[in-house]
C-alpha cells in the first residue's frame, strides 16, 4: 500500500500538480491530474456487551474499516444497572478494562465483554458520649449491604460517673438498655 493511501472504506480523490510535462511529441505541459482510490474491502470489528447479572440493554460497538487483522476498538460506558452493586469494568477475556479502553478485535469477528460488579457495602456506626461521665468507649460498628436502617446492638456502659448510676442510653429521648439493638441508617 503506498504511503497516504486512504484505508477507511469509501471513495477519495487525490489531485497531484505537475510542474513539467512532456507529451509523446516533446512538448512541455503542465497541468493538474487526479487520482480516484475506491477502498472496497469492508471488515466489521464488534464487541458485545453482557450485563452479566446486570439489568438493561446495550448496544454492541461495531467498527468497519478496510483492516483485515485486529482493531483496537474503544469500550462503551456501561448501560447496565445493578441493584446494590457498583459497575467496577469490563472483563475481556481474562483482563479487566474501563471504559473507553481499547481492546483488539478481529475482522469480522467479535469479543465478548462482561460487566464487573462489586457490591455496595454500608458502615452503621454508634458513637457512645459520655454525658459528663469519664473513660473511653470504642464505637459500635457494623458494615453490611444494606443501604437502609440495619438493626445494632448496644454495648455495655464502660463509663463512669461520681454519684451517678447508669439508667442506659438516651437516642433521640428514648433510653435503651445494653444489649438492646436499635435501627441504625448507614453512615449515622
Amino acid at each position: 500500500m503506498v504511503s497516504g493511501t486512504p484505508t477507511t472504506v469509501g471513495e477519495y480523490y487525490v489531485t497531484f500538480r505537475f510542474i513539467e510535462w512532456n507529451d509523446e511529441a516533446g512538448e512541455e505541459l503542465g497541468g493538474y491530474i487526479s487520482v480516484r482510490y475506491i477502498v472496497n474491502d469492508s471488515y466489521t470489528h464488534t464487541i458485545k456487551y453482557y450485563g452479566n447479572g446486570g439489568t438493561g440493554t446495550m448496544a454492541d460497538t461495531v467498527v468497519r474499516d478496510a483492516n483485515s487483522g485486529n482493531t483496537n476498538v474503544s469500550l462503551s460506558p456501561c448501560g447496565f444497572t445493578y441493584n446494590g452493586y457498583r459497575f467496577v469494568g469490563w472483563l475481556v477475556g481474562n483482563n479487566t478494562y474501563q471504559p473507553s479502553q481499547t481492546v483488539p478485535v478481529p475482522a469480522n469477528g467479535s469479543v465478548n465483554a462482561f460487566a464487573q460488579w462489586e457490591q455496595i457495602t454500608y458502615t452503621h456506626t454508634i458513637a457512645y458520649d459520655p454525658n459528663g461521665g469519664t473513660g473511653t468507649m470504642n464505637n459500635t460498628v457494623v458494615t453490611d449491604t444494606n443501604n437502609g436502617n440495619s438493626l445494632v446492638t448496644l454495648s455495655s456502659n464502660g463509663f463512669t460517673r461520681e454519684g451517678y448510676r447508669f439508667g442506659g442510653w438516651d437516642i433521640g429521648g428514648t433510653i435503651y438498655q445494653p444489649s438492646q439493638s436499635i435501627s441504625v441508617g448507614p453512615n449515622e
